[in-house]
C-alpha cells in the first residue's frame, strides 16, 4: 500500500552493529527537515553480529523505523530489492549505512522530486573519496566498457538515489535475475537529474566489497545489459570452426597426394 504524503528511506545494512544507532539518528535528523512524513526501512542483509538486535531495539523507540531481516547474506543488490518491494512511500531514497552517502542531501532530493517534478534524483560523486589508485583505475575501466557496450553513461553514479513510485513500479516489472541496481534504474529512462555528492568519511571499518565480489558484479552488469559477450563467443566459435575446416581440407589433400609426414 502506497502512502501519498510519505517517502521511504531504504537503508541496507550488513554487520553494522557498532554504528547503526548513530546512522539512524543522522538519517532521521535530516529527513525531518523536509515537510513530509517519512519512514526508515532498514534491511538487514543476514548480519551475523548484533545488528538485528540493535534494529529491533531502535524500532521500539522510533515509530518511523521498520526492519526487515533476510534469511542469509544475499548481497547489497538483493537487500535493495527487498527494501523497494516493502517501501510504502510515494518516493523512495536508497542510502548506504556507512554514511559515505551524506544524509544532508535528503531534503534537496525531496525538493527536486516534489517541486522540480523529477522522477529520479541521482547523487553523483564529485570525487571517489579515499579510494585507492587500483580501485579508481578499475572503476574507470568498467564505466568505459559499460558505456561502450550498452550506450549508458553512469560514471560517478551511486546507489544513493530518490525514485518516484512510478519508477519503482516499472522496476518491479523487470524480471532480471542478475540485478545491477543503478544500471537498471538508468535504463528505465524516466525524467532524472543529478546532484553533486562529496563522498563522506566511512564511520567504521572498511568496505565490505572485496575485489572479487566487485569483479563479479561488473561481469553481471555487462552481461545483463548487452548480448555482446554472447556474440563474441559465437564469432570466436565460427573462426575456430572455419580454421578447423580449412586445416581438415589441407590435411586430407596432403594425405591423398602422399605428401603427408609419415604417421601424420
Amino acid at each position: 500500500m502506497t502512502i501519498s504524503n510519505m517517502f521511504t528511506i531504504v537503508l541496507p545494512v550488513y554487520r553494522e552493529s557498532k554504528i547503526i544507532t548513530e546512522v539512524i539518528k543522522k538519517v532521521c535528523y535530516h529527513a525531518e527537515k523536509t515537510d513530509m512524513d517519512y519512514e526508515l526501512l532498514i534491511v538487514d542483509d543476514g548480519s551475523d553480529d548484533k545488528t538485528w538486535e540493535k534494529i529491533k531495539g531502535e524500532s521500539e523507540l522510533n515509530v518511523v523505523l521498520r526492519g526487515i531481516r533476510l534469511s542469509r547474506n544475499f548481497g547489497k543488490e538483493a537487500a535493495i530489492c527487498a527494501g523497494l518491494e516493502h517501501a510504502r512511500g510515494a518516493a523512495v531514497i536508497v542510502i548506504d549505512a556507512d554514511l559515505q552517502h551524506p544524509p544532508e542531501l535528503i531534503p534537496e532530493m525531496v525538493r527536486l522530486w516534489k517541486d522540480g517534478g523529477f522522477e529520479i534524483v541521482n547523487a553523483v560523486k564529485k570525487t571517489r573519496g579515499d579510494e585507492g589508485k587500483f580501485y579508481h583505475f578499475a572503476a574507470k575501466t568498467f564505466y568505459r566498457v559499460f558505456r561502450g557496450l550498452t550506450g549508458q553513461r553512469i560514471e560517478g553514479e551511486t546507489d544513493y538515489k530518490l525514485l518516484d513510485r512510478k519508477v519503482i513500479e516499472a522496476w518491479s516489472g523487470m524480471t532480471e535475475k542478475s540485478v545491477f541496481f543503478r544500471g537498471m534504474i538508468s535504463w528505465l529512462g524516466f525524467r532524472s537529474t543529478n546532484i553533486p555528492m562529496q563522498v563522506g568519511q566511512r564511520l567504521e571499518g572498511k568496505s565490505k566489497w572485496p575485489f572479487v565480489r566487485l569483479t563479479r558484479l561488473a561481469i553481471n552488469a555487462i552481461t545483463a545489459f548487452t548480448s555482446f559477450p554472447l556474440h563474441f563467443v559465437t564469432i570466436i566459435g565460427l573462426v575456430f570452426f572455419g580454421g578447423s575446416v580449412l586445416l581438415g581440407i589441407h590435411t586430407l589433400y596432403m594425405k591423398l597426394t602422399n605428401q603427408a609426414v609419415e604417421g601424420f
